[in-house]
């Protein structure tokens, strides 16, 4: 095993580095543009659960059914939840290297809360970071599915064991036993599973996507599929020809099937070396109805991200 492959990001207390395991410092701007997207995508299924759940039984008159306020803005006073018999049923979500709860508020992305547009991925961040916490993408997705009236079920596995234990105590929350994320990917647990929205956020999927696109393909074809990538392509030829590739793959994909959504901020404000990117890959209805909205978050953090670095006074 190679020393970068053995590397761990650390905090200041060796204490908590035990638990953490991280390839990355939490609460980074990759997060936060994860979160930018992933609130309005779990939302968007949570508003369609109860669409179609308003829609009245045959033979039974539309007053009987009542349904919450899930118009734009709601977020703030959360609607009452529609009970199961109503909404359809749990909205499973899938993380397959879903890391810890939560971890460790730090200094440089209490700053970076600073920066971000006021909204509902605002506003769920700051439950978790008044207790000093940062949240993970799954407590992001169960908490914005419950706002909505939604009945969430978190599917997750990491590859690390005390990961996967520190979720026990987690509500809503079922760690999966099984040899590997990627297992989860596998199409018949995929249908035993049956998620209705998947998080694959594994730091070296840049590497490796080759062996996991034509699964994410398969599964985007009926439910959203949110993917995070560390692009290192400003890094040298190779990261390039590995970018191009990935590309054309991406392209063909969406021809196939519909267009899959890209979202992208610089890794660093002063020496950026590689990008953040989310890639949405969902059947079009989901497409169609984000797509402004993910562009519009996505503009608005990199005018915030490039302000910030654009003049400094050094002292």
């Amino acid at each position: 095993m190679s020393k970068r492959s053995e590397w761990t990001w650390k905090t200041s207390d060796p204490a908590v580095n035990a638990r953490l395991h991280l390839k990355y410092e939490p609460g980074n701007w990759g997060d936060v543009l994860k979160g930018a997207w992933l609130v309005p995508v779990a939302r968007e299924i949570a508003q369609q659960r109860q669409h179609r759940s308003c829609a009245a039984p045959l033979g039974q008159h539309v007053s009987k059914v009542t349904c919450p306020d899930s118009s734009p803005g709601s977020y703030l006073s959360p609607p009452t939840p529609v009970p199961p018999a109503l909404d359809g049923g749990i909205v499973r979500y899938l993380d397959p290297f879903a890391g810890a709860p939560s971890y460790p508020l730090l200094k440089a992305s209490a700053t970076r809360l600073e920066l971000l547009p006021a909204g509902e991925h605002l506003e769920r961040l700051r439950f978790y970071t008044i207790k000093g916490e940062w949240p993970s993408c799954a407590l992001l997705a169960r908490d914005t599915l419950r706002a909505h009236g939604a009945v969430p079920k978190l599917l997750l596995f990491d590859a690390h064991a005390q990961a996967r234990s520190s979720w026990s105590h987690t509500e809503d929350a079922e760690v999966i036993e099984c040899a590997s994320g990627e297992y989860l990917f596998e199409k018949r647990r995929r249908k035993l599973l049956a998620p209705d929205l998947v998080l694959l956020d594994s730091y070296d999927f840049f590497d490796r996507w080759g062996g996991l696109l034509s699964a994410l393909e398969s599964i985007a074809r009926d439910v959203p599929v949110l993917v995070y990538v560390f692009n290192t392509s400003p890094k040298g030829q190779g990261h390039a020809s590995q970018y191009l590739r990935l590309r054309k793959k991406l392209a063909a994909a969406a021809k196939a099937n519909g267009p899959i959504l890209l979202g992208r901020l610089p890794y660093d404000m002063h020496c950026p070396q590689a990008y953040h990117e989310v890639l949405l890959l969902a059947p079009r209805i989901f497409t169609s109805a984000l797509r402004a909205e993910l562009k519009a978050n996505s503009e608005e953090l990199a005018r915030r991200h490039a302000g910030a670095s654009a003049f400094e006074v050094i002292q």
